[in-house]
């Protein structure tokens, strides 16, 4: 569901929803400009907040692949290799970038929390790694994008996203076991 205030998002470009995701159907990457989904939302990320997701697999060339954002909301998004490296998130927008090591190439389920003090990373549910990376209020007009980030910003060629979750709060640790356990097809 959309949050309250937008419309169901459109797929814009030429991006798909199709291949095997996490529960069934994916969005699929296809490495072009202005192709991402458009969520409707005029970004307003203040404090805390969660974001959960899929990763699929991602074909990694010297150019990130855009996995969301806004760049009107303090340039605020995550991407996967490019500078970040291979196997690697890096989330930028806060006091300092988040580098996400040890991505599995072929599907990890990731959960960032933000809860006011510093951000809290999970892969596949477990596993915490803190870092202390705080965020302001990264607002702005929107959109906020799924699968992309800006007219310039790509999500990879056959990459894919599935399970795209936001909550307007810091989930716990046993919130983020319980959200991968219970997203459909189980682990990664």
């Amino acid at each position: 569901a959309p949050p309250a205030g937008t419309a169901t998002a459109t797929i814009e470009g030429n991006l798909t929803q199709g291949s095997t995701g996490k529960s069934a159907q994916a969005l699929v990457g296809t490495g072009t400009a202005n192709a991402r989904m458009n969520t409707g939302w005029a970004t307003n990320m203040t404090t805390p907040w969660t974001i959960g997701f899929w990763l699929g697999p991602n074909q990694v060339d010297a150019n990130p692949s855009y996995l969301f954002g806004d760049a009107g909301a303090g340039s605020f998004r995550a991407f996967y290799g490019g500078l970040g490296g291979p196997n690697t998130v890096m989330v930028r927008g806060g006091s300092a970038d988040i580098t996400i090591p040890n991505v599995n190439p072929a599907a990890t389920f990731i959960t960032i929390v933000y809860n006011g003090t510093n951000t809290v990373v999970y892969l596949n549910g477990g596993s915490p790694q803190t870092f202390p990376v705080t965020f302001g209020a990264n607002t702005g007009p929107g959109p906020f994008y799924v699968g992309g980030y800006s007219a310039a910003g790509a999500f990879s060629i056959s990459g894919r996203m599935d399970e795209f979750a936001m909550y307007s709060r810091a989930l716990n640790a046993s919130e983020v076991s319980a959200l991968f356990a219970d997203c459909p097809g189980g682990g990664a």
